[in-house]
């Protein structure tokens, strides 16, 4: 929760230097959230890799987690399909 709050208001920033003191105007807003998102994903794993409350719960990455993903694909491939061609 803390992570996201943070990532939070350095949005904030990086939104409004990117639109208003670098005058890249809105369409880098959309940059801002890439940049939100991929910071909030480094905060989670560095809190999952650092912190003790995770050490029985993490051990490392393993192929069971990859056992069933031909259905993960078996149902995200129309998904796409059907944004990247609208009607």
């Amino acid at each position: 929760m803390i992570s996201t709050g943070f990532c939070a208001v350095l949005h904030i920033f990086i939104c409004w230097s990117l639109v208003f003191k670098f005058k890249l105007a809105f369409r880098d807003s959309a940059l801002s959230n890439s940049i939100l998102y991929w910071n909030n994903v480094l905060i989670l794993a560095a809190f999952i890799r650092i912190s003790p409350a995770t050490a029985k719960t993490w051990r490392s990455y393993s192929m069971t987690g990859l056992r069933n993903i031909t259905n993960l694909f078996l149902l995200a491939t129309p998904s796409a399909v059907m944004l990247c061609f609208p009607k």
